[in-house]
């Protein structure tokens, strides 16, 4: 998952899509190579598409949600040879 901003959730945060929960993150970080937070999680299946857009963090209360969208990994290509846009 890439995120939005440079805050990264944190271990055991739920990912939402709406008020349902769709997975939980496993591990996240700031990565100073894509500028903006990265992590990994478990997803169900259905919502596993790159691209599929994502939120993270807690349903009730003030909790403060994060967005972010599905990427694939790796997240950077070491010998490039992922074809670039």
């Amino acid at each position: 998952m890439k995120f939005k901003s440079h805050e990264a959730p944190v271990q055991g945060d739920p990912v939402m899509i709406g008020r349902r929960q769709v997975g939980v993150i496993t591990s996240a970080t700031v990565s100073p190579a894509f500028d903006c937070a990265i992590a990994m999680a478990r997803l169900a299946v259905e919502h596993a598409e790159e691209g599929q857009p994502l939120e993270v963090g807690k349903l009730g209360g003030h909790g403060k949600r994060l967005l972010a969208e599905c990427c694939s990994i790796p997240f950077v290509d070491p010998t490039r040879s992922r074809a670039r846009a």
